[in-house]
């Protein structure tokens, strides 16, 4: 059956370099937001907040297109972002739909260890429509329970990413071969 992996949850949790490795690892393409929304953002730029969820916006239907597009090939392909639930239910339908096998990898972590990654990588050359995001550990707070709470309907891996310990996991290593393979 065709697979689809689904590399979701909280900010500062390290989804995308995740997501490029099981790339590299197995041989898969791979459509992360962040590099989808930083070519979008040096093109047609943005000079405000709601201007830039407008690009993050546009980058999950640029995503979505990408992804039907796959699955009508019948391609495997991982997608990687924070999404939010509605886009969550829109894949599970675009799943059932074309009738793909999904595993969803979930990563959370403890919104105070989280927010500290959050502030450091905005001081490490980070593009800058990843910057006009929540600026207090309240609103941060916010944006991960709201994150936390999602429903997922798919099979579901939830992986603690308090520290990176996961990527060196073997147990989650052959979880995600076992469904591959």
């Amino acid at each position: 059956m065709k697979k689809l992996i689904v590399i979701t949850g909280a900010l500062a949790t390290g989804k995308s370099t995740y997501s490029k490795a099981l790339s590299n690892k197995f041989n898969i393409p791979v459509l992360n937001k962040d590099d989808i929304k930083e070519t979008l953002s040096d093109i047609f730029g943005f000079s405000s907040r709601e201007e830039n969820l407008r690009l993050s916006k546009a980058t999950y239907q640029m995503m979505r297109y990408f992804l039907i597009e796959a699955m009508k090939s019948e391609k495997e392909i991982i997608l990687e972002a924070n999404f939010h639930q509605e886009e969550i239910e829109d894949l599970e339908s675009l799943i059932d739909e074309y009738k793909y096998d999904s595993l969803f990898l979930v990563f959370y972590g403890d919104t105070s260890v989280l927010f500290e990654r959050f502030k450091k990588r905005a001081t490490e050359n980070r593009h800058k429509c990843h910057l006009s995001g929540p600026t207090t550990e309240e609103s941060f707070s916010k944006y991960i329970d709201i994150n936390n709470n999602i429903a997922y309907k798919k099979n579901c891996i939830r992986i603690d990413a308090n520290d990176f310990s996961y990527q060196n996991d073997s147990d989650l290593k052959n979880k995600i071969k076992s469904f591959l393979f």
